[in-house]
């Protein structure tokens, strides 16, 4: 197998396992969202999204180990500008809530992890363009 195909399937396969976790999410916020369940059944649906989501950032960290070293700088890289441009994103929640700008109502924590997802692709985005 050259490795071309190697990458390609590396990539599917971390966009695979990736896809199973959002599948679990969005089921879970289904459910939860829709129908009214006894506390501790709740409690499980509230975390069902929880051992998908770990077990996909173990893939893709076990997947980044095997890549060489530019790759893996791209990464480092990509995880950096996610980091500070959630941090900007936080802060910039923060104050808006606290000025009554922006509803508790009208944005969750549950509503974050989208954001971080696309800061994550912005950041590999800007990372392949600047090493390739």
């Amino acid at each position: 197998m050259n490795q071309k195909s190697s990458e390609l399937r590396r990539e599917l396969s971390i966009g695979l396992i990736g896809g199973v976790w959002v599948l679990v999410y969005f089921i879970s916020s289904l459910l939860l969202d829709k129908y009214k369940f006894a506390s501790w059944l709740g409690v499980i649906l509230a975390l069902l999204p929880l051992p998908a989501f770990l077990f996909w950032v173990y893939y893709v960290f076990r997947q980044i180990q095997g890549m060489d070293e530019m790759k893996q700088r791209i990464y480092l890289e990509a995880g950096s500008i996610a980091f500070v441009l959630t941090v900007v994103l936080v802060f910039a929640l923060g104050f808006f809530e606290r000025f009554a700008v922006l509803s508790p109502d009208a944005w969750s924590y549950g509503d974050l992890w989208m954001w971080l997802a696309m800061f994550l692709f912005i950041g590999l985005a800007l990372s392949w363009r600047r090493y390739r």
